[in-house]
């Protein structure tokens, strides 16, 4: 991978519509499968929380993970996923606990 990498960071709300919004969190990365996974918190208006778990393939990406394309995919791919409001992996995170600020 070139240069310095850090997982990108979606700590500030997206809209989906008025009311309704997402972030997330990186949770692990699968070299394996070249995969990672995001904890997503689909954030409604009123306080309701909901937890989805996202898997997002990142093997199309080769070896530079630092450019802003990277980035939008991953994105793209979370808001998908806050959208639909169903996660797309049985896999629960890599702490699987109680999920933290919610």
């Amino acid at each position: 991978m070139a240069g310095s990498f850090i997982w990108p960071k979606f700590d500030e709300p997206v809209e989906i519509v008025p009311g309704v919004a997402w972030t997330a969190v990186f949770d692990s990365y699968d070299q394996r499968n070249e995969c990672c996974y995001y904890r997503i918190l689909v954030r409604r208006k009123g306080g309701q929380v909901q937890d989805v778990m996202a898997q997002v393939d990142v093997g199309w990406a080769g070896d530079d993970w630092t450019n802003s394309r990277f980035r939008e995919a991953i994105k793209g791919a979370l808001h998908a996923m806050a959208v639909s409001g169903k996660s797309n992996t049985g896999y629960g995170g890599y702490d699987a606990g109680p999920v933290k600020g919610a």
